[in-house]
């Protein structure tokens, strides 16, 4: 997964979430903060919040990184492999966390899963790819 700098907490990973809403001489607001704490508490990392994000475990530390996304608050969430490199259960964890946000916040996800059983369990629709074409698609 993504490496963040050393040293870097949960907290400032997250409010880097809130990046693109800050103009040149903008002010963090309370909506930025408020969307940086819905962040943390959806992705339960309320407790973690001033943690380092190299000394978190491998399902914490993606966590971090949706938290991150998270905090911009946008409607459609695009993730790469969330789940690569984490063993089935933090695998499950964040997907759980992902078709929660799914279905009680109506956001769209759209992300690359390599695990077909993992993705037909999580997923609304599917497009399996092979050979650089659309090999099926369906609900």
């Amino acid at each position: 997964g993504p490496e963040a700098p050393e040293g870097l907490t949960v907290l400032q990973l997250v409010k880097q979430g809130r990046f693109p809403y800050q103009g040149l001489f903008s002010k963090w607001t309370e909506m930025d903060e408020e969307k940086v704490q819905e962040a943390l508490r959806a992705t339960h990392l309320t407790e973690l919040k001033d943690r380092p994000v190299d000394s978190l475990s491998g399902g914490q530390r993606q966590r971090a990184w949706i938290a991150m996304t998270l905090a911009q608050d946008t409607d459609i969430i695009l993730l790469d492999e969330p789940t690569t490199y984490l063993d089935m259960t933090h695998q499950i964890e964040i997907l759980d966390l992902l078709f929660d946000l799914n279905e009680k916040e109506g956001r769209t996800i759209v992300m690359v899963l390599h695990d077909l059983n993992l993705a037909c369990r999580y997923a609304h629709n599917l497009i399996a790819v092979q050979d650089k074409g659309i090999y099926a698609e369906g609900k």
